[in-house]
């Protein structure tokens, strides 16, 4: 009788346990449904202060910076917002990126031409690149962007979101929105080079238009630029930090609620 009662009590207790999952599962559901959940997610300046994980055999080989408090931060916010949509904005210390030459080729074909280039810059077979990343060609008529995100690190995201009813819509660099933005109104610029710069711990993202002339075509060039992190964080290199200009301590790994201000420049 006291056995099969507390056999009762414990299935009334799971069962308000997974009614209570349940409710604030759709709860976060209907709160996302019409504006999906903007988060912007790195991995903390206190990480880059830690020796990199690397990968490959050249003097380029690909290093990352220790992403366990990243995901720790992702764990939380999943457990905090279950049942969400939500917009990943990745920092870029977790890309491979490159500009080819030619916007026009195909998708793949810039995909493939990227791996190459990246094999020769890290010492990386471009079969060891393609089953390790996860690579996207950024659509659209402005530069030849390709992107590679390590599938260890997509999986590990993935997994964490799956565990909360998290749903992710979109996950870019976090310099890629504002970057395009700027890349549309620059394309018109008078000759010379114009340059955007996207800062944030550790990091600088630069991009460059250069206008054709009579004899050389315009050409866009993209390229990232690591920095030494002080005790306070920031980077040594001057330029308006990310974080920084977000007024939070730097940190943060997870900002939550609304895209940051990208931009550490103006557009022309």
């Amino acid at each position: 009788m006291s056995s099969s009662f507390s056999q009762e009590v414990g299935q009334a207790g799971w069962v308000a346990q997974w009614v209570s999952q349940a409710w604030r599962r759709a709860r976060g559901q209907a709160r996302t449904v019409w504006r999906a959940e903007a988060v912007w997610l790195g991995p903390g300046a206190r990480a880059l202060r830690r020796p990199a994980e690397t990968a490959g055999t050249g003097d380029g080989a690909m290093a990352m910076p220790d992403l366990t408090d990243m995901l720790s931060a992702w764990h939380d916010w999943c457990a905090a917002h279950p049942g969400a949509r939500c917009e990943l904005a990745l920092s870029g210390h977790c890309f491979l990126t490159l500009v080819g030459p030619d916007a026009g080729r195909e998708a793949q074909d810039r995909i493939d031409a990227a791996c190459d280039a990246w094999a020769q810059a890290t010492g990386m077979s471009p079969v060891q690149l393609v089953d390790e990343l996860v690579w996207r060609a950024l659509p659209g008529d402005g530069p030849s962007l390709v992107c590679g995100l390590p599938r260890r690190v997509l999986d590990e995201l993935l997994d964490i979101a799956s565990r909360h009813g998290v749903r992710i819509e979109r996950l870019v660099p976090w310099w890629v929105p504002p970057a395009q933005s700027w890349s549309d109104t620059v394309i018109a610029a008078s000759g010379g080079a114009v340059t955007w710069v996207a800062s944030e711990p550790g990091l600088r993202t630069v991009w460059q238009w250069q206008a054709g002339t009579d004899t050389t075509p315009p050409a866009w060039s993209v390229w990232s630029e690591r920095q030494d992190v002080c005790a306070d964080g920031l980077g040594h290199e001057p330029g308006i930090d990310l974080l920084q200009r977000m007024g939070v301590d730097a940190d943060t790994c997870l900002i939550s609620g609304r895209l940051p201000p990208f931009a550490a420049g103006d557009a022309p």
